[in-house]
């Protein structure tokens, strides 16, 4: 667990520090592309324990979170479109990409339950990020009011997706895996 933990902090700091280090206001454009680059993240996420775990349970977690954040992707990219807007990448969404990468190289190299947990855990300290730079960054800074209606949407999927991960991390944990 303790490696698990540094693993995270790890992962947490450079984003942490994005947001922390970005005093301006965000802009639609801005938030868009944070929305998108925060479901890429979990999908990609996602993807890769689907084809590496054996543990069902984190399986169907995974295709869970596949399903939902490309829908709610769908949903950004199409209120995107409507409101003729362009994502744009700012300090957040590339921190968040940046990461996405570094978690993911890390991820490889893991297997059987040391994956199933160092994923899990990950997906618990990602929504705890999304969770917190929505009620903090995104909700005060948005101005159009469907992407105002679309954060609130979605919030709830995201605290719902961090109870899942939680129960998912103690299931995990107490699971037996071949050696």
């Amino acid at each position: 667990m303790k490696n698990l933990l540094i693993i995270a902090l790890a992962l947490m700091a450079p984003t942490i520090e994005a947001v922390a280090q970005d005093k301006g206001s965000l802009n639609d454009t801005q938030i868009i592309g944070i929305l998108i680059a925060a479901n890429e993240v979990d999908i990609h996420a996602a993807e890769l324990a689907e084809s590496k775990t054996t543990n069902e349970q984190v399986k169907a977690f995974a295709n869970t979170m596949i399903s939902e954040h490309t829908d709610v992707n769908r949903q950004v990219v199409e209120l995107a479109k409507k409101l003729n807007i362009t994502p744009e990448e700012g300090k957040i969404s590339k921190s968040l990409k940046q990461d996405r990468q570094k978690n993911l190289t890390r991820l490889k190299k893991m297997s059987g339950k040391r994956f199933d947990k160092g994923y899990v855990y990950q997906e618990i300290v990602l929504h705890k990020q999304v969770i917190d730079v929505i009620n903090h960054k995104l909700m005060p800074n948005a101005r159009n009011d469907e992407l105002k209606a679309l954060l609130t949407k979605i919030k709830p999927a995201l605290v719902s997706h961090l109870a899942e991960a939680e129960r998912l991390e103690v299931n995990v944990d107490q699971m037996h895996y071949p050696k």
